[in-house]
């Protein structure tokens, strides 16, 4: 019984041991443009709940190609070198995230009671993108330029936060000479499963240590399951506390059967919706080889 004890945590150093001999670190940064991208309504996270609000009563919306996916991209990893061809990576990744920004404006005149709406719309959309990817990496070992391909399955939790910001004038006599609205809607993070392909070279800058090049491609969405209003403002009153369940929560659904009837105490449904954050781009970094 003792030599047992004493042969498991030899077998168990030797085997971390033969680990080590094949084992690698890396890191790499680069930019991603947005690829797949969709038509994105500039209301379409929106669940606006005071009737009384004059937003409601006017019809606008605009649509943007977009992808969350454009912007900087960071990756930390680690890997195991099988063979002279075939390695198994880890990495971790970081995406900030590209922010859609986009305004509105709308002027009615009505001859008939002498009056006029000026509308001035802001409406902002921020991604929140950050993950895991275990890829397979094929690799040429001869050469002073060794290719490679690599293929992986993201892992990757996303939000996102829609903020909206309206203004307005109007000499209608019912009405305020001058209003205003800001509200934020957090869609709640969410695991979301994609795959990644990237293809580059490498290069040795001195032993064990190597510098690498290579395109990236990233294809992913994101459905939100849900979403909560963490600000609701008008006219300067914080009004986020009066709000019933149904007003503040929101609850995206395969399909669901309009009802004339609300219950206050549960989310309203919507149908589901995705967001692209799909892209194309370019990383640089280095590894380095814990064996020679």
């Amino acid at each position: 019984m003792k030599r047992i004890f004493f042969i498991i945590p030899l077998v168990i150093l030797f085997s971390l041991t033969g680990l080590t001999q094949r084992f690698y670190i890396q890191g790499s940064g680069g930019y991603a443009f947005g690829f797949l991208k969709e038509n994105m309504s500039t209301a379409l996270l929106t669940a606006k709940v005071r009737s009384d609000t004059l937003y409601d009563q006017v019809s606008q919306n605009e649509s943007h190609l977009f992808s969350f996916g454009t912007g900087g991209r960071l990756a930390l990893g680690v890997g195991m070198k099988l063979n002279d061809y075939l390695s198994l990576e880890l990495a971790g990744f970081y995406n900030p995230c590209k922010t859609l920004k986009t305004e509105a404006s709308e002027y009615y005149t009505y001859t008939e009671g002498g009056f006029f709406f000026d509308f001035n719309e802001h409406h902002t959309y921020k991604g929140r993108e950050f993950g895991f990817l275990p890829a397979v990496k094929f690799s040429l070992p001869a050469g002073s330029l060794r290719p490679y391909a690599r293929i992986g399955i993201i892992f990757s939790f996303i939000s996102l936060t829609y903020n909206y910001e309206g203004t307005y004038l109007t000499t209608h006599p019912m009405y305020y000479p001058t209003g205003s609205e800001r509200s934020t809607l957090e869609a709640k993070r969410s695991l979301n499963l994609g795959a990644a392909a990237d293809f580059g070279f490498e290069i040795t800058l001195a032993d064990r240590l190597f510098f690498f090049l290579e395109a990236n491609g990233s294809f992913i969405s994101y459905r939100p399951k849900k979403a909560t209003y963490t600000e609701y403002v008008v006219n300067g009153d914080d009004i986020l506390g009066d709000l019933t369940t149904y007003e503040k929560e929101v609850v995206y659904v395969k399909n669901y059967t309009w009802t004339d009837s609300v219950d206050d105490d549960s989310p309203r449904e919507r149908v589901y919706i995705t967001f692209p954050f799909s892209s194309l781009g370019l990383s640089a970094g280095l590894r380095f080889n814990f064996f020679q």
